[in-house]
């Protein structure tokens, strides 16, 4: 694409917007970028990781002091609570106020059926309980359970601590502690992060470090499961473990680097400067479009905002009146939740004036310097040319006659773009078309016809470029309609020579 831009910051049409944050890891940061090959594993609308992948900002470890003991005690049973915030749970809402159930057995859920069964399963498994968060699903009891609220960066969170938990047939020397945490929303149409949290994996049995337990979530219908771990001894103490919707990991846009013009360098006015840049990591099912943002400043305040699509490059053309220091970044959004990022490096560059001292030429005259019998209806034409492109301000036309005296011109046709002729001895009109700035078209229309005489044309000295190169002296050409008559008959003005 080409496009000429008069770009003149003064007239810039918006304000840069801030980086839209974005998540990293489930954390809520600016500009930061979930690497998928940590992940773990995924299922059922989630990637899941836990505290020993090295992900930026870390994950670590984190364990909410509970304070909301509840009157729950038991084996084989399940008690009920209720949602604070609107909840989204592989893929289904559950708004605020609905039932959460919670197992003695390590489980909690959205539904009811078999939330007390003690037997494990390997999900994903049809068979109930389902829509299940399965942090420590094994035969246990539980003589305290607690139900809290809190916030950590910001967000809101449910925490449901078992502390302690008992294998149903061991001893209370066999101590687990483990604690759920289900966070608010992070966007629309995500879902909730859930994190797992282990403060003591082991007693004295072989069942330690989960080597009976299922660990994971699984959706409505035992369809689908993120499993983290099936009967595996490896929970670890003072481990998390993270589960964080895919569209919040996929949708996330990699770095990616400016390509040309590069940093500091001069481009000239009048010379196509193509933009372009590299093409980021992008893992979503959405499309990447492109914002050209150019301002007067690193910092791109006030930047001006070019919608480039889904092209990588863009090419402009820089007037005159945008001589001086540019910068310039590239806005990626993505269309799937709408994260955006900036490519990692902003560069300056120089638009520079042509190196052009001369002043516009004036050519092209109609009728012609010394032409003679020249019909006395004429309109005069004359062009000033110039490559750095020619000011009309500066444009100071005159037609005489032999003898003639000084009279205004009249005002041009508005929607021109004209401006009237200064003074001449031969009142008439002036039209300047400066539509190509380095090709202005001057049109000079009588007021009434040319009488038989000898007639100068005059630009006054000063025609200027848009550098300010000027003429020193005035420029005049002169034509003759003299020998030049019109006779009128039945069939109309025949025109004739004397």
């Amino acid at each position: 694409m080409k496009k000429t831009l008069p770009l003149l910051l003064l007239a810039a049409l918006a304000a840069l917007a801030a980086p839209a944050l974005t998540v990293h890891a489930g954390e809520t940061t600016a500009d930061a970028a979930f690497d998928p090959a940590l992940a773990s594993g995924s299922g059922a609308g989630y990637y899941f990781f836990d505290t020993n992948e090295l992900v930026d900002p870390p994950f670590r470890y984190w364990w909410l002091r509970q304070m909301g003991q509840q009157n729950w005690v038991g084996d084989n049973e399940y008690w009920t609570t209720t949602l604070p915030f609107d909840v989204r749970f592989c893929g289904v809402d559950y708004p605020t106020g609905s039932t959460l159930y919670v197992g003695s057995n390590g489980i909690i859920g959205f539904a009811e059926e078999a939330m007390d069964d003690p037997l494990n399963q390997q999900i994903p498994d049809p068979q109930p309980p389902n829509a299940l968060m399965a942090i420590w699903w094994d035969d246990l009891r539980v003589p305290h359970m607690f139900v809290d609220q809190a916030e950590k960066d910001g967000v809101q969170y449910l925490a449901i601590t078992y502390r302690p938990a008992y294998f149903a047939d061991g001893s209370e020397a066999e101590v687990i502690k483990f604690q759920l945490q289900i966070y608010a929303s992070e966007g629309a149409g995500f879902n909730n992060r859930i994190e797992m949290h282990y403060s003591s994996v082991f007693g004295d049995s072989w069942r330690d470090y989960g080597a009976s337990a299922t660990v994971g979530l699984e959706n409505a219908d035992g369809s689908e499961a993120a499993l983290y771990l099936y009967e595996e001894p490896n929970l670890e103490q003072y481990l998390g473990v993270r589960f964080i919707d895919q569209l919040q990991v996929d949708s996330q846009i990699g770095p990616f680097n400016l390509l040309t013009p590069q940093d500091d360098v001069e481009v000239g006015v009048g010379v196509p400067v193509s933009f372009s840049w590299e093409e980021p990591l992008y893992n979503g099912s959405g499309e990447l479009s492109y914002d050209l943002l150019l301002a007067d400043n690193p910092e791109l305040t006030g930047a001006r905002e070019l919608d480039v699509g889904d092209a990588t490059s863009y090419e402009i053309v820089f007037g005159t009146f945008d001589a001086g220091s540019w910068y310039w970044n590239v806005r990626a959004e993505e269309s799937l939740v709408g994260n955006t990022r900036l490519a990692e490096n902003t560069y300056g560059f120089e638009v520079v004036l042509p190196s052009d001292e001369q002043p516009p030429v004036v050519a092209g005259q109609v009728p012609a310097n010394g032409a003679a019998g020249v019909p006395a209806n004429t309109t005069i034409v004359f062009h000033c040319y110039d490559e750095t492109g020619v000011d009309p301000s500066t444009i100071d036309f005159t037609v005489e006659s032999d003898g003639g005296g000084i009279t205004p011109n009249a005002a041009p046709p508005a929607n021109l773009g004209l401006r009237p002729a200064a003074t001449a001895a031969v009142p008439g009109e002036l039209l300047i078309d400066d539509s190509n700035p380095k090709d202005v078209v001057c049109t000079f229309t009588p007021a009434d016809e040319l009488p038989p005489a000898m007639i100068t044309c005059t630009l006054a000295a000063g025609l200027a470029d848009t550098l300010g190169n000027a003429t020193a002296a005035p420029l005049s050409w002169n034509f003759s309609t003299q020998g030049f008559s019109t006779v009128a008959d039945s069939w109309g003005a025949i025109k004739a020579l004397d």
